[in-house]
C-alpha cells in the first residue's frame, strides 16, 4: 500500500484553527494581533458612524454659525458708532486758509466814518465828523474805476476843484483806505469825488 504524501502546513496558520472572524470580508486576517487591530478600526468607524447618524456635527456646526452670525451683526453695529465718535474727537474741519493775493481788499470798517462806492455813486450823502479833532474817513472802492474823497468849503470850490480842506488819494477799483482827516471848524461842508464830481453830498462837522 502506498504511503500518502506528507501533509504541507500553510505558514502563520495554526492547524485546527479558524483562519475567519467576525470582521468584514475585506477585513480578514490570519493572526492575533491583526485581528485585534482590525477590531479597534471596526469601533472607531462604529462610532464616527454613530455619531453621524445622531447629527451631532451637524448640530455643533449650527450653533457655530448662528454665534458667528451675531458677532458679525454686533460688528456692524459698532462700526458707524466708532466713526461717529472719531468725527465727534477730531474737533470739525478745519477753516480753509485765506487766499493770498489776488483777491479783492477787504472792505474798510475802522475810522470814525466809514463810505464805499459802487456803480458811480456813494452810499452816503453826507459824512459826519466831529470838529475841532483829526477824523479817519474809511473808504471801500467797490466799483471798477478809480476814485476819491475830497472835502471843499462850498459847491463852487468843489465844482472848481479849487482850496479843498482836505483831498484823498485816487483809490483803484476794487482797493479800500483809511483816510486821514485834519481837524475842522465846526460848520457845514462839500464833499465830492473829484475824478466824478456827480457824486457829491454834505460834510456836517460838529
Amino acid at each position: 500500500m502506498a504511503e500518502a504524501p506528507p501533509r504541507q502546513e500553510t505558514l502563520g496558520v495554526s492547524h485546527g484553527t479558524p483562519s475567519g472572524n467576525r470582521l468584514r470580508p475585506e477585513d480578514s486576517v490570519s493572526t492575533e494581533a491583526q485581528f485585534a487591530g482590525q477590531q479597534a478600526v471596526y469601533q472607531r468607524r462604529k462610532l464616527i458612524d454613530d455619531l453621524v447618524a445622531t447629527g451631532v456635527p451637524a448640530v455643533s456646526a449650527t450653533d457655530s454659525e448662528r454665534r458667528g452670525s451675531g458677532f458679525l451683526v454686533l460688528l456692524y453695529l459698532a462700526i458707524p458708532l466708532i466713526a461717529v465718535a472719531l468725527l465727534a474727537s477730531s474737533g470739525g474741519t478745519e477753516p480753509a486758509p485765506a487766499e493770498e493775493g489776488g483777491g479783492a481788499a477787504a472792505p474798510a470798517t475802522s475810522g470814525d466814518f466809514a463810505i464805499s462806492a459802487d456803480g458811480l455813486a456813494f452810499d452816503a450823502d453826507t459824512i459826519e465828523l466831529a470838529a475841532g479833532e483829526e477824523q479817519t474817513i474809511a473808504f471801500d472802492n467797490q466799483d471798477s474805476v478809480e476814485h476819491n474823497v475830497a472835502i471843499y468849503a462850498n459847491e463852487d470850490d468843489g465844482g472848481a476843484q479849487q482850496n479843498p480842506l482836505f483831498a484823498g488819494d485816487l483809490i483803484p477799483g476794487g482797493d479800500s483806505i483809511e483816510y486821514m482827516v485834519d481837524p475842522l471848524k465846526k460848520g457845514k461842508y462839500y464833499f465830492q469825488c473829484d475824478v466824478h464830481p456827480t457824486m457829491n453830498g454834505d460834510a456836517q462837522v460838529g
